[in-house]
């Protein structure tokens, strides 16, 4: 064990906890690793990151996470070394540890932690969107549980948020009450110091915010999203309810997680003819993710098009 990891990374959680809630998960496993390591065991924490943290360690405590959490995807790898160059940037740079210095950034060690994880990760590209029939089978879901709870009416609202704008994760946590217009029922969206972009929201969707906003167990917190304890909401929030569509269904679609949502609201945008930067800008999703919802969307076109010329040839041989 490393004397004062735990305490020196809890100590750091207020700096994080709020812009970006899964970061203490991924900060759990790797003082789970290092505290793991015989060879540190009775370091103090401070010498520990001036002298024996390396390069090495990061990649390993990075395997780690990977292999002992739910992770399932290739973004998993980006969040992981997102967080720690966040710790790096905010705390360990003062150690002034050379090797490390050395490492950074730390991208440059993906294809070391890839090479190592003996778990099948799911490329961000390939999560398909829903299906209609998929979309249909979420919204008989919920139509036929009854949300008794805050808690459950929070997780409906979230799915149609994503399902409707294809809000990103974090924008989701980043969510304050005073994005939603509660006169004109719209919803504040895109760069808010540029005036953002104001996006109606459908009557059924707003008679669920107003009651869910009615009963705010804390209107001190001014976003929108958080569990009964005040504490920011997860990413996993909607883990328990996709397995509960999958086991009704029973479909075990990759697109049922929260990639797959945005990315149907994604493709409606763009059949209804919404250029790619004003959805990047509404969803704050990542290039790779609009650049394979395009392709597909141009793949839908061509095939519409193959479809319709085919029953012309058709036509004209009668």
């Amino acid at each position: 064990m490393i004397y004062g990891l735990r305490e020196y990374l809890n100590e750091f959680e207020p700096e994080y906890k709020r812009k970006y809630p899964d970061y203490s998960a991924i900060y759990n496993h790797f003082a789970d690793y290092l505290d793991a390591k015989s060879q540190y065991n009775g370091e103090n924490y401070d010498i520990f990151f001036i002298r024996k943290f390396s390069a090495n360690d990061i990649v390993e405590a990075g395997v780690y996470y990977l292999e002992y959490s739910n992770a399932d995807s290739k973004t998993a790898i980006t969040k992981y070394i997102n967080s720690i160059t966040y710790l790096y940037k905010n705390r360990l740079s003062s150690y002034n540890n050379k090797a490390i210095e050395e490492a950074f950034p730390f991208s440059k060690l993906r294809k070391k932690i890839e090479r190592k994880i003996n778990k099948e990760l799911r490329d961000a590209n390939s999560m398909p969107p829903l299906l209609k029939s998929e979309y249909l089978n979420i919204k008989d879901y919920f139509l036929n549980h009854t949300q008794k709870r805050l808690s459950q009416l929070q997780v409906e609202i979230i799915f149609r948020l994503i399902m409707l704008y294809g809000f990103k994760s974090i924008k989701i946590q980043n969510m304050r009450k005073t994005d939603i217009d509660m006169a004109n029922s719209k919803i504040n969206v895109g760069n808010v110091s540029s005036g953002g972009y104001f996006l109606d929201i459908p009557k059924q969707l707003m008679i669920q915010i107003e009651k869910y906003l009615a009963n705010d167990k804390h209107p001190e917190i001014p976003f929108m999203f958080c569990t009964s304890a005040g504490n920011p909401i997860k990413a996993s929030r909607l883990n328990y309810t996709f397995k509960q569509i999958k086991d009704i269904f029973k479909q075990d679609s990759a697109a049922y997680c929260a990639t797959g949502l945005a990315k149907y609201a994604i493709m409606n945008f763009l059949e209804d003819g919404f250029s790619v930067s004003f959805i990047r800008e509404v969803t704050g999703m990542e290039n790779v993710i609009l650049s394979d919802c395009a392709m597909r969307f141009l793949a839908a076109i061509n095939n519409n098009m193959n479809i319709k010329a085919n029953c012309t040839f058709e036509e004209w041989d009668k």
